[in-house]
């Protein structure tokens, strides 16, 4: 195990797609032969979209996302194993303690009308419906998580989207120092209240869907084994919780994780952009932006653990070149940690029950193909977790034949080294020939990779290993 991984989950499957204008079909068959992941081997699954179908002289618009499938969920082995230090009785993720298999059919559908008031305000209505059907579900065993018959669950939601845009010119505006001719600044405030309801728990499903990377998986799971007491974690860590509080729509979001929730989300897009290019040609970039939201919960002891609320979030990035830019993202929770209680132990060096809050800032410097420097400072304060890490990466074409990577992490807050990677790749006409090491010095764990990518075409990248990041094979080799 690493808590180190990079790029997209390892899996072994088939995928085909039909796509055209504004509906699609596609047909997924995935294998998981790793026992050591918590992950759904899809038997297979089938889904078809249609979206932005307009009714009533486009007064109306509907989607909708319908499938069939049939899922073995497999659960990490860690997960009901007495041999551990600790007991984990069932997975944070998919809510599981064994292997579940089920057939699902589901059906989601979204209707709405968007109206236009004075060319300021527009509002958009909306109505959300799902019904879904396993073949098994949870409810049996001695906790209440083995598959025990089908079951059908109905949901929908009803609620509207309002948003207000502005904007103001400042033509005057001049630095060549800056690299700026003139600002834009546009601003969007929005609300969006929704009250939803199903007439199932989300505690009475087991989760098929991929809801996180199985790098994250671990370090929840891992984090209950060692910082929680019965291996459970704190309720607000759920990632089932954190994706319904989301509000998002079942066309676009996960079929599994629906309930009865009502929320009012609220937030701003700015953006203040410039001009830049040669004289006579120039064209209008992003400046700089800032994005905030957060979340409203009517019923905050159902539905976000008492707090009114929560989801706050901002994103900050300011663009002072084409290839120059200083970046800043947040976010806040305002919760009580309840659901479970901290073990006393080495691990454990105090408690923090309140909220959760992460900032992370840094700067980026991108010049390809010769090189990209990233430069990241994190910190991180909830629960039993109260730290502050910095990261760095750098990229370099050190000959016309030699690309080389390093990357590293180190922890302020317990002052330790939390990975080193680095790789060199060979930049053939017809192959891409790359070592790579990293070091994880918390578990000993040294991790060598040598890896082969052929170049079948300009536009086609293939994957990497140990964490590696691997050359651009768009980019020709130098003769």
């Amino acid at each position: 195990k690493r808590l180190n991984e990079t790029g997209l989950d390892q899996a072994n499957l088939a995928y085909l797609l039909y796509q055209k204008n504004n509906w699609a079909a596609s047909i997924h068959a995935e294998g998981n032969q790793a026992n050591f992941y918590t992950d759904s081997q899809w038997l297979p699954k089938i889904d078809y979209y249609r979206l932005g179908d307009s009714f009533f002289n486009n007064l109306i618009n509907y989607s909708t996302h319908t499938g069939v499938d049939y899922a073995n969920t497999h659960t990490d082995i860690m997960v009901n194993n007495p041999n551990l230090f600790a007991f984990i009785p069932y997975d944070p993720i998919s809510n599981t303690s064994g292997a579940f298999s089920a057939g699902r059919f589901f059906s989601n559908h979204e209707i709405d009308m968007p109206l236009n008031l004075g060319n300021i305000v527009r509002i958009t209505p909306y109505l959300q419906g799902q019904v879904v059907s396993w073949t098994d579900q949870l409810g049996g065993g001695p906790n209440g998580r083995q598959p025990d018959g089908g079951l059908t669950r109905v949901w929908g939601a009803v609620g509207a989207h309002a948003e207000v845009t502005a904007w103001k010119i400042y033509p005057w505006v001049e630095s060549e120092l800056w690299n700026v001719h003139g600002l834009n600044n546009k601003v969007s405030f929005y609300a969006d209240g929704r009250a939803a309801y199903s007439n199932v728990d989300l505690n009475q499903i087991a989760v098929q869907d991929d809801l996180d990377d199985n790098t994250y998986e671990y370090v929840r799971r891992y984090f209950a084994l060692t910082n929680y007491t019965g291996g459970i974690l704190p309720a607000p860590y759920d990632p089932r919780h954190l994706i319904m509080r989301r509000a998002l729509s079942p066309i676009v979001g996960t079929t599994d994780v629906q309930g009865t929730i009502n929320t009012v989300q609220l937030g701003i897009h700015q953006r203040l952009q410039t001009k830049r290019g040669p004289e006579g040609k120039r064209r209008i970039v992003d400046y700089m932006t800032f994005d905030a939201s957060t979340t409203y919960f009517p019923n905050p002891s159902r539905d976000n653990f008492g707090k009114n609320f929560g989801q706050s979030m901002y994103n900050w990035q300011w663009f002072i070149g084409d290839r120059t830019s200083i970046i800043s993202s947040g976010w806040f929770e305002f919760f009580d940690l309840v659901g479970s209680k901290p073990l006393t132990n080495y691990n454990v060096r105090g408690h923090d029950p309140f909220g959760l809050n992460t900032v992370t800032s840094g700067f980026s410097i991108s010049r390809p193909p010769r090189a990209n420097l990233f430069l990241g400072y994190t910190v991180i304060d909830t629960g039993t977790l109260k730290t502050s890490a910095i990261s760095t990466s750098v990229s370099y074409w050190m000959s016309p034949k030699w690309y080389g990577t390093y990357s590293t992490s180190y922890d302020f807050g317990n002052g330790i080294l939390l990975a080193s990677m680095f790789s060199f790749t060979r930049i053939g006409a017809d192959y891409l020939t790359s070592i790579g090491l990293t070091v994880d010095p918390q578990r000993s764990s040294y991790m060598f990779a040598v890896q082969i990518t052929p170049r079948l075409s300009p536009n086609m990248r293939l994957g990497g290993g140990v964490g590696q990041s691997t050359f651009d094979a768009r980019y020709a080799p130098t003769q």
